[in-house]
């Protein structure tokens, strides 16, 4: 790169960033406190009830070894800061997520003789367990594991009263965003699980912090300010975790939409402990439904999220888990259904659904008001409605179902379809991923599936769940199942300080049809500055148009943007059938010919057809569609059309009506350390327009 393009791209990055993200890592290299080693304030009494947090899936692996970003590794090989590993994995190590784990009771002795081990081989101020990142969620899950029935020992008590001391001198205030409400988040636990002058003063910071952000990093739509549909899952735990923290010390419960005048309190505030917890829920509670509905609206039908900027599966907990810590969490818990067009305008997020196209079974009528159901894979039809009967089980059974064949009563929780005498003999093992307060189906009951397990019909939660947000693929909620569902990415980067899990990605998309991923992003399974790193962050690892090679938005480094695309001309309307949106970016103005990107987008009952546009002037124009793993695709000879065929035996048929197209092998990548094959459609602009379809409705099986 030449001096000139490299100074070109400091200055487009620089410009944006804040005062205090300059001053701030001066301050943060050269002021470095003393770790203060005094013994720790008592502990405060407990006002409310501590419900039990989301979990995520276990990372122990045995007393002294994990699997973190899908690698295993050995704290007697690799100790607590080995360079056998890359820094993102020794984080993790220092995380203690897994106190708060699925089964984390059965592993209590393994965390305890963890926290000890940490203490002993960790002196304060020493290694990356005490850079204030890993050091805020380590002390947040030390108090959430005490709160939830563990016993810190006097040394671990200690401990946590040092490391809240040290970081009041290491916030990370040059890097704000996440990482900052990190910081605060952990003042605030350590501030309430500690009781005295100096316990108040860490509150006191920690309010001042989360005063300031929460109106910043929460935008009006619900969304994360950093557009990560990760990241914004991991902003609901942290403030489900402040709301049940303030409840646990300040009584009571805070109402979705509500204010701090609104809140449900045990009793009068007694002290200022109690009335820093009203002001924080009075902070979150107006928000909280909010980011609860933008989290559904960026979910696949198959509960996961999509892959939009820094976004892989298992780093958050799962969006089920979020929603039945919610409903522990939040008075008012129900969540309203999601419209034909939810348009997260403030994020820049736009979801469209289509209906399943005509043609249910002869003599069949759809489920309404969430009752029974038989699921035929394409559309959910009410129990006595079914075909006499039943449906047969060979004609696309949902992933995991079991068919009605010859018994026509069916039990459906929004997730899969038993026959009322079919679930297997004992039910199906409790040990994974069961709802709180739910039991299990035993003597091959009637039974209810969550999508992770099988539950007794009776101990299903109230209402069921909502088929258009968690339900596997295939199966809906005594309601109809979406055909298609689209998710549109119209955004900013963003914010303009603060881009470092931004990707090149301007008018990306992806598609689930009959509940099944079909195209998807490229996905995110590694950080830090690599080559791979880079590319995933490009604009040709996302559903979108690339013109010359080159990336929309300049990504660099490990978490950098230089120029910037900017959308403009937003159009959103719905024509009786469906939906169309038609919107343009500028990312390319930089180029001699100024090219500008036109997507548009129109999703009905049994298709979606994307016509791009670029105007001005460039060399070649590729519009990129990749295909999930799962999805076998292949071409015709004129190499203008072909077939995707889904794992539950639905096909789509694809069309470039405009265009020049091929097929070739590419890669997705939904975990952190994961990489899989996939096919990828690639369809060069001819006379600056290209025009794709995708129809669907046939089933080969």
């Amino acid at each position: 790169m030449g001096l000139l393009n490299k100074a070109g791209r400091y200055w487009h990055t620089l410009r944006h960033l804040r005062p205090v993200q300059f001053y701030g890592r001066v301050w943060f290299r050269y002021s470095r406190p003393k770790p203060d080693l005094r013994a720790a304030p008592a502990l405060r009494a407990r006002a409310g009830v501590w419900q039990p947090p989301a979990r995520r899936l276990a990372s122990m692996t045995g007393p002294r070894s994990f699997v973190f970003l899908n690698e295993p590794g050995a704290l007697d090989e690799i100790g607590w800061d080995g360079e056998q590993r890359e820094k993102l994995w020794r984080y993790n190590q220092h995380y203690f997520d897994d106190l708060n784990a699925i089964d984390a009771e059965a592993r209590r002795a393994w965390h305890l003789a963890l926290i000890e081990d940490w203490i002993a081989h960790n002196p304060p101020g020493q290694g990356n367990g005490w850079e204030p990142y890993p050091l805020s969620l380590r002390v947040v899950n030390w108090v959430k594991w005490a709160l939830s029935g563990g016993e810190l020992s006097p040394a671990a008590v200690h401990s946590l009263a040092v490391q809240a001391r040290w970081l009041t001198g290491r916030l990370e205030i040059h890097l704000l965003g996440n990482h900052l409400f990190a910081n605060a988040k952990a003042l605030l636990f350590a501030g309430l699980f500690f009781e005295g002058a100096e316990a108040d003063g860490w509150r006191k910071t920690a309010l001042a912090i989360l005063a300031r952000e929460i109106p910043e990093q929460f935008l009006p739509d619900g969304g994360q300010f950093e557009l990560s549909t990760m990241y914004h899952a991991l902003a609901l735990e942290d403030a489900l975790d402040l709301l049940d923290v303030t409840a646990c010390y300040g009584g009571g419960r805070a109402a979705v939409g509500g204010a701090a005048s609104d809140l449900v309190v045990g009793g009068a505030a007694s002290d200022a402990a109690m009335d820093d917890c009203a002001r924080v829920r009075g902070l979150l509670a107006p928000r909280v439904g909010a980011m609860r509905h933008w989290l559904r609206v960026m979910c696949h039908p198959d509960g996961e999220i999509a892959l939009f900027n820094d976004a892989a599966i298992g780093i958050a907990p799962s969006v089920a888990e979020l929603e039945a810590y919610f409903a522990r969490c939040v008075l008012d818990a129900a969540a309203p259904g999601l419209d034909t067009v939810e348009h997260l305008a403030d994020s820049g997020y736009i979801r469209l659904t289509a209906s399943p196209p005509v043609g249910a079974p002869e003599g069949a009528k759809r489920a309404v008001d969430g009752g029974p159901a038989v699921d035929d894979g394409m559309a959910v039809f009410a129990a006595d409605a079914a075909p006499t009967g039943g449906i047969d089980a060979s004609v696309g059974a949902p992933q995991g179902a079991n068919r009605t064949a010859g018994s026509g009563a069916a039990v459906d929780d929004g997730m899969a379809v038993f026959a009322a005498g079919a679930a297997p003999t004992g039910g199906i093992d409790a040990s994974v991923g069961a709802p709180e307060g739910a039991k299990r189906a035993v003597d091959g009951g009637a039974a209810v599936d969550d999508g992770t397990a099988v539950f007794a019909a009776a101990a299903a939660p109230t209402g069921g769940i909502d088929g258009s947000v968690g339900a596997p693929q295939g199966a809906n909620n005594g309601a109809i199942l979406p055909a298609a569902v689209a998710l549109l990415d119209v955004a900013r980067v963003g914010p303009d300080y603060l881009p470092g899990h931004a990707h090149a990605d301007s008018l990306s998309f992806e598609l689930s049809v009959f509940g099944r991923r079909l195209l998807v992003n490229g996905g995110t399974s590694c950080y830090g500055m690599s080559a791979e790193r880079l590319r995933q962050r490009g604009t040709a690892a996302h559903n979108t148009v690339v013109v010359d090679g080159l990336d929309s938005s300049e990504v660099w480094g490990g978490f950098r943007v230089a120029r910037r695309a900017h959308p403009h001309g937003l159009q959103v309307r719905e024509d009786g059938q469906g939906a169309v949106v038609r919107c343009s970016h500028d990312g390319y103005r930089w180029l001699p010919g100024r090219p500008r990107h036109t997507r548009q987008w129109a999703l009905h009952a049994a298709e979606l057809v994307v016509d791009d546009e670029l105007a001005g002037d460039y060399r070649e124009a590729v519009a990129q569609y990749r295909f999930h793993p799962d999805v076998a695709v292949s071409i015709e000879a004129d190499g203008r059309s072909g077939t995707a065929a889904l794992l539950g035996g639905e096909r789509v048929r694809w069309v470039i009506e405009h265009g020049d197209g091929e097929l070739v092998p590419s890669s997705w990548h939904p975990h952190f350390g994961v990489s899989m094959p996939c096919s990828l459609l690639r369809v060069r602009l001819a006379g600056g327009r290209a025009r794709v379809r995708f129809a669907w409705g046939e089933r080969t099986n």
